[in-house]
């Protein structure tokens, strides 16, 4: 990656498995990892990741660079609440979670809603 500058567009079905992939990731390099304490089914982690993103592909914003998906973020409910950001751990502190944030409070501005909320 060599610039802060990401294309964000909508997911598509087809992205679902390497976004699937992208929130694993980050879940194990994240301090949810450490609190689940080993506890969660990785393969069911996995197969909810999947099915979330195929599922709701036309409300996740998906960060691009270099043809790469580096993370992605979403609105579950179309609503004023952001579900999901996830960045890929090598992507991560690149201004990629930034970049979405600030994509999909606009999103939520534009949908008229006053506020946005995690």
């Amino acid at each position: 990656m060599t610039t802060a500058k990401f294309l964000l567009r909508l997911a598509a079905i087809d992205d679902a498995s390497v976004l699937s992939t992208i929130g694993i990731d980050a879940w194990t390099a994240s301090a949810f990892a450490d609190f689940d304490d080993g506890r969660s089914d990785r393969d069911m982690l996995a197969d909810a990741f999947f099915q979330f993103c195929r599922d709701y592909a036309h409300l996740i914003t998906v960060a691009w660079c270099d043809d790469r998906a580096l993370g992605w973020g979403a609105r579950e409910h179309d609503d004023f609440r952001i579900s999901d950001l996830w960045v890929t751990p090598s992507a991560q502190r690149q201004g990629v979670g930034a970049a979405l944030l600030v994509k999909l409070e606009n999103d939520i501005g534009k949908a008229g809603h006053r506020f946005a909320e995690p």
